[in-house]
């Protein structure tokens, strides 16, 4: 769970209920004592005595502002009077801001949840992986084992003894997944962060965006990256291929989806149709997926097509023409592509740049970049497909859709 800079202090006694639920929330008791109080001042740099997860339930009690000592002098009240740790308060915390007040805390409330990352590649994919050694400048290859294929052979009788061999097919071919970096930088004022704070931010921003900068490796890529779908390898050497009927001119999504389909049962496994998200309520209206199931409601797994493969929604897609053309659609249509597996590789090291190095002395500011290798392969096949993108119309089917929702 990731950390936000909330904190709580407090001079009076009072429970600190934090924002979440509180369905599984824990409860603490916070105390004064020279451990967990500061005197005459309020600052956020304060080091946490209590970190606690949005929903928890704290009950502090606070110290009050009268010195032990002026008490014991006037004689009003017994010395037993004047709890302990009013004494040991006055007697040990030496370091005091220019107030009176003395504060219990401060508690440190961790964020709310935000649930899983949004459905995309990594959903469908295999991995992430543990990228080789070398893999950070080398990419990664390997033999696929998957791609051959097997043929129809007349059995051997009396009445027909000889049988005509099929020909003999080369070798499986090689995926190949070149590498790419996850980056993210970060600049944030001096104060109140310190350089481990914006670190610790610098990761979250690295993790949640590394697979939008994933699927745009996979489809679409960039100047300096090329896409993982237009590898020359797929299909036997001969790239992606396009199975709309007239190239060029969308089809109904449906047939497109039917087309892909019959494209990847010639792939002996489950294969991934990948689109960008605007598609999704147009399959949905056509019960060719199921409702999208909600990360908020903490729920996994894969989303299947008709046949059994599995759906990618990816932000990061381009949803340009998938080849070298990479011409974007028309309005209103949409490329859909199919491919083999995809595994995704990553590094397991990310590598950040110390941010008192790189701090911006002439805008008092800290400033840092971090970086994680990667590779993306695609088993065997891909093929592309040009759709509508439109309604259903009363006659066919919105009473289905509208029942769907």
């Amino acid at each position: 769970m990731t950390r936000t800079a909330n904190y709580i202090s407090v001079a009076a006694s009072i429970a600190v209920v934090s924002v979440g639920s509180a369905a599984q929330a824990a409860e603490y008791t916070l105390m004064p004592s020279p451990q967990t109080v500061h005197i005459g001042y309020f600052l956020s740099t304060v080091k946490p005595v209590l970190s606690i997860d949005s929903g928890d339930i704290v009950t502090l009690e606070s110290a009050a502002t009268i010195v032990p000592s002026v008490i014991d002098e006037s004689g009003v009240v017994p010395p037993s009077a004047v709890p302990q740790y009013q004494r040991d308060i006055f007697g040990q915390v030496k370091d005091r801001g220019p107030g009176p007040h003395i504060l219990t805390g401060p508690v440190y409330v961790d964020q709310p949840a935000v649930g899983n990352i949004r459905y995309g590649l990594f959903s469908a994919a295999n991995g992430p992986f543990p990228l080789p050694d070398h893999g950070s400048v080398g990419g990664v290859q390997y033999l696929e084992e998957h791609c051959g294929q097997a043929h129809l052979i007349a059995a051997a009788s009396c009445s027909n003894p000889t049988v005509t061999l099929s020909p003999f097919d080369g070798c499986d071919g090689t995926a190949i997944g070149l590498p790419y970096q996850v980056g993210a930088t970060l600049k944030a004022g001096a104060f109140p962060y310190e350089s481990t704070e914006v670190e610790r931010r610098l990761r979250i921003r690295l993790n949640d965006n590394a697979q939008y900068v994933a699927e745009t490796a996979f489809w679409g890529g960039n100047a300096d990256v090329q896409a993982a779908l237009v590898r020359p390898e797929l299909n036997g050497g001969s790239g992606i291929l396009d199975v709309t009927p007239t190239p060029g001119t969308p089809t109904t999504i449906e047939y497109g989806v039917g087309l892909l389909e019959d494209a990847l049962s010639a792939y002996s496994y489950p294969g991934i149709i990948h689109c960008r998200p605007i598609v999704t309520p147009y399959l949905v209206e056509r019960q060719m997926m199921p409702l999208p199931q909600r990360a908020a409601r903490g729920l996994t797994g894969v989303q299947f097509t008709p046949m059994g493969n599995v759906w990618s929604f990816g932000r990061g897609y381009t949803g340009n023409k998938p080849n070298n053309d990479a011409s974007a659609p028309a309005a209103g249509t949409a490329y859909l592509v199919a491919t083999g597996a995809v595994t995704i590789w990553r590094d397991d090291n990310v590598f950040v740049t110390p941010p008192e190095r790189t701090f911006d002395r002439s805008g008092n500011a800290w400033q840092a970049t971090a970086q994680q290798a990667y590779a993306t392969t695609v088993d065997c096949v891909a093929f592309f497909v040009l759709v509508n993108l439109t309604a259903m119309t009363a006659s066919t089917g919105a009473a289905i859709a509208g029942s769907l929702f």
